[in-house]
C-alpha cells in the first residue's frame, strides 16, 4: 500500500468513527495533524522529485541538441540535415520534459 492509500484508508476509517458518533480527543486532533503533515511533506518531496527528474530529462536534451548542432556544422552536407534533424527532436523532447514539469507542478498545487 502506497502512503496516499495508506492515508486515504486512516481518513476513511476517521469518517466512519465519526459519522457513529465518536467525539475527537485532543490527542486524536493531535495525531491527525502529524499525519497531515507528515503527509504534505512526503508529497512536497515526491514532487521536488519529480521536478528534479524533468529538468534533468531537459537538460540532457538541452546537450544533445547542441551537440547536433554543433556537428552539423562540422559534417559534410550529407550529414547536415540528420544532425539538424536531431537536434531538432532532442529541443522537442526537452520542451516536453518541461511541460511534463510544469504540469506535475500544477498539479501539486491544485492538490493544496
Amino acid at each position: 500500500m502506497t502512503d496516499a492509500e495508506q492515508r486515504i484508508a486512516e481518513l476513511g476509517q476517521l469518517r466512519r468513527e465519526l459519522a457513529a458518533g465518536k467525539k475527537l480527543t485532543d490527542q486524536d486532533v493531535a495525531l491527525a495533524q502529524q499525519r497531515a503533515a507528515e503527509a504534505l511533506e512526503r508529497a512536497k518531496r515526491a514532487h521536488l522529485s519529480a521536478a528534479s527528474r524533468h529538468g534533468e530529462s531537459a537538460l540532457v536534451h538541452d546537450r544533445a541538441a547542441a551537440m547536433h548542432e554543433q556537428a552539423a556544422l562540422t559534417a559534410g552536407v550529407a550529414d547536415i540535415d540528420a544532425h539538424l534533424d536531431a537536434a531538432e527532436r532532442h529541443r522537442a523532447a526537452s520542451k516536453q520534459s518541461h511541460d511534463d514539469q510544469e504540469a506535475d507542478i500544477r498539479e501539486g498545487n491544485a492538490e493544496k
